[in-house]
């Protein structure tokens, strides 16, 4: 009985330290009140373009731009760097509620070296696509064996 309670304290106290993530000179309500609230009220999301609902909101941590919760979460599967000024990052603060003040700071998992590899040449692969379509169509007149090769590259490629 002892041990079940002890950690749910212990889990009950990360979840605490977890809460309220603010720098140590501001209270959390200030910071949100001038940080987070600001980066979300009446913006949209740079990925999706639909309007930013705070309870839905990720504010990345290292930058302070602002996102839906479902878009960053994609694009940090493939990237940790922000979509808008390229800052690197590890965690958002999300479920944020402006009534009571709160939100929690979410801290991403590291990416596996497997993972980042195939990121990579996905990457890479889209790259060799766009060349080959800009090589193609910088030609002229309009050379349609140089467009073939171009979209059977793309088969290739898919």
């Amino acid at each position: 009985m002892e041990s079940s309670s002890s950690s749910s304290s212990s889990s009950s106290s990360s979840r605490r330290s977890l809460l309220h993530t603010h720098t140590s000179t501001t209270s959390p309500q200030r910071f949100l009140s001038k940080r987070i609230e600001p980066a979300i009220r009446g913006k949209s999301c740079p990925i999706c373009l639909n309007h930013i609902d705070h309870r839905r909101a990720a504010v990345i941590t290292a930058c302070l731009h602002a996102y839906c919760v479902d878009c960053i979460r994609r694009w940090s599967d493939l990237k940790r760097n922000c979509p808008l000024c390229n800052a690197v990052f590890d965690a958002w603060f999300s479920q944020i509620n402006l009534s009571s003040r709160t939100f929690l700071k979410h801290k991403l998992p590291e990416i596996s070296e497997d993972i980042r590899k195939l990121n990579v040449e996905v990457l890479r692969s889209r790259r060799r696509v766009l060349v080959a379509e800009r090589r193609c169509f910088a030609e002229s007149p309009f050379n349609i064996e140089t467009y073939d090769t171009v979209v059977e590259y793309k088969k290739l490629s898919e």
